[in-house]
């Protein structure tokens, strides 16, 4: 956030210097790596998220690519973030190990139930306000924090907010054993499989089970369902207004209508087993719908 932070050498000069500080406002996986990253390089680093400590779920993703960046700190975050595998991965794995790294780091404060409300710099310091009154000063302050970012109000503000891409992605996450034993992939099955659904798109990925186990019925599987035809769900029940996301569509909220036609339209594109693990997740009401954005600034 600090104009004078674009040189290379600015940054290893004023870096060396010695006890300088970072904010990052965000947890995720993204301000998790970014506090990593920032400690590693010799700064002390606060970490502000806004919701609980308590551990979220969320999709499937693999993380060990970027092979093109061969820094130390590069290296060192993809082997963490991966476990050191080469495959998809529940999001919750990932993140618990970044928090583990994290809060076993003793240059990074982390700070959960901390909801930044103001973003301010001046020539010496960039800071936050939270809604508790506490104020944090960082040499450098880093946004991680999402669609509808604090900090990219105060970077950007002539588009403060991220811009809804008119689609939602239908995530969940069901174990093996839920579905039918006949219908469960063999352990030679990919581990990524992209099946053609009428001209919808969905990505199904068979990942390790809680445990680590990869055994047949102690997996996982993870699946993503783009869909373009929620869009008037999303404004009417709040999700998106205009064309800024303002949250997720959770489970509890979707209509009991939506889940039979959304069943149906399984019924019609997917293949086993991945149409036994979206019924699944459909009837018990496991299943989440995200809002896609796309930035520009």
């Amino acid at each position: 956030m600090r104009k004078n932070f674009r040189s290379k050498s600015i940054n290893d000069t004023f870096i060396k210097e010695g006890n300088c500080s970072a904010v990052v406002v965000g947890a995720s996986l993204s301000g998790l790596m970014t506090g990593i990253a920032l400690s590693r390089a010799g700064l002390k680093v606060t970490i502000l998220e806004r919701a609980g400590a308590k551990p979220r779920s969320g999709a499937v993703l693999q993380v060990d690519s970027g092979e093109i960046d061969r820094t130390k700190t590069a290296k060192f975050l993809r082997k963490l973030a991966s476990g050191g595998y080469r495959s998809a991965e529940a999001w919750s794995s990932i993140q618990f190990r970044l928090r583990t790294e994290v809060e076993a780091d003793s240059r990074i404060d982390l700070r959960y139930d901390t909801r930044v409300q103001t973003v301010n710099q001046d020539d010496n310091s960039a800071w936050v306000v939270t809604d508790k009154g506490e104020t944090f000063h960082g040499d450098i302050l880093i946004g991680a924090d999402g669609h509808r970012s604090i900090v990219r109000r105060y970077v950007s503000p002539h588009k403060p907010n991220a811009t809804f891409a008119g689609y939602l992605i239908w995530v969940a996450i069901v174990v093996e054993k839920d579905i039918p034993e006949k219908h469960r992939p063999s352990l030679n099955a990919p581990k990524f499989t992209m099946p053609d659904g009428i001209g919808d798109f969905l990505l199904g990925s068979i990942i390790a089970g809680a445990d680590g186990s990869t055994a047949l019925g102690d997996r996982r599987l993870g699946w993503a369902w783009y869909d373009n035809t929620q869009n008037d769900l999303l404004r009417r029940l709040g999700c998106v207004e205009g064309d800024v996301v303002q949250h997720l569509l959770h489970a509890s909220d979707i209509p009991e209508q939506t889940l039979i036609e959304l069943a149906e339209k399984a019924s019609d594109r997917w293949a086993q087993p991945w149409l036994d693990a979206i019924l699944h997740s459909i009837q018990t009401r496991n299943l989440i719908g995200t809002p896609i954005c796309r930035v520009r600034s």
